[in-house]
């Protein structure tokens, strides 16, 4: 059990990390929407890529593994807590801008002060949500894939063959009364 929260912790992190890169894009784009505004504002902001470079990868390895998870769950995503994600974005965040503000020689006030930090803390609940939204999009379609290519012509050659057991499970299935099971939308014949 400790191992799972660990990897939960890892992947929260790292959705984290890349929704506080995503948050600081897109707060800069927002406040600066003039490019001299923006690469004045920005300054010396050429970490950023390699916080690009470290945190996609991971992300996309951990959205791989939520994906996977989902598919093994025939649909059904595992909840996310996005409200302990989103803060730890916000205050990734804050400690990124505050940081840069420092090494430019700018005080914790005046940092605090920038209209694209306040604007990133309050949107980053909404894209760590446009986030798992995604995801959870795209694994109900690969779920929906896997089912039409792979379960789907199982479940054919074996429910309608003679065996009395496997006719009773094809009426199951396709009955849109059927008492529990999996959602009727993902068994379409």
């Amino acid at each position: 059990m400790q191992v799972h929260r660990l990897k939960s912790l890892a992947a929260g992190l790292t959705f984290a990390a890349l929704a506080a890169l995503v948050v600081h894009q897109l707060a800069y784009l927002v406040v600066y929407p003039s490019f001299v505004d923006r690469a004045d504002a920005l300054g010396e902001h050429g970490h950023v890529s390699v916080q690009w470079a470290l945190a996609t990868p991971l992300a996309v390895l951990a959205a791989t593994v939520f994906i996977l998870r989902q598919v093994r769950n025939l649909g059904v995503a595992a909840p996310v807590r996005t409200l302990p994600i989103s803060a730890t974005a916000a205050a990734l965040f804050v400690a990124q801008e505050l940081t840069e503000g420092a090494i430019k020689g700018t005080s914790v006030v005046e940092g605090l002060q920038n209209p694209a930090l306040i604007l990133g803390v309050c949107i980053a609940p909404l894209v760590v949500s446009a986030m798992f939204r995604t995801l959870r999009s795209v694994g109900e379609f690969v779920v929906d894939l896997v089912l039409q290519l792979v379960v789907r012509p199982v479940l054919r050659s074996r429910l309608f063959t003679s065996s009395t057991e496997q006719t009773i499970l094809a009426v199951l299935l396709v009955s849109p009364a059927a008492p529990r099971g999996p959602p009727m939308r993902f068994v379409h014949f």
